[in-house]
């Protein structure tokens, strides 16, 4: 757990890494990871979400990147 004061960009940045290293963290465990309270993940996956960093579920978030890997695989089988 990181127990430095870490700033909003900062911690959505951390939030983004996390997210792209594990593929879905709930929002405990982003808070528990990350040293803050769980309603301040939340409102950062919200802001994430609307900005198209991260995609919001429930419970917690996933990479947005995941899913156009995803995406651009079954595109790609399906024009072959």
């Amino acid at each position: 757990m990181i127990t430095l004061k870490l700033k909003k960009q900062e911690r959505q940045d951390r939030i983004v890494l996390l997210l792209n290293r594990t593929g879905f963290m709930t929002s405990n465990s982003l808070a528990k990871q990350i040293g803050v309270t769980s309603m301040t993940i939340r409102r950062d996956i919200n802001e994430l979400d609307q900005a198209h960093k991260v995609i919001k579920t429930y419970g917690g978030a996933k990479p947005l990147s995941n899913d156009m890997t995803v995406e651009f695989s079954t595109s790609q089988k399906i024009n072959n």
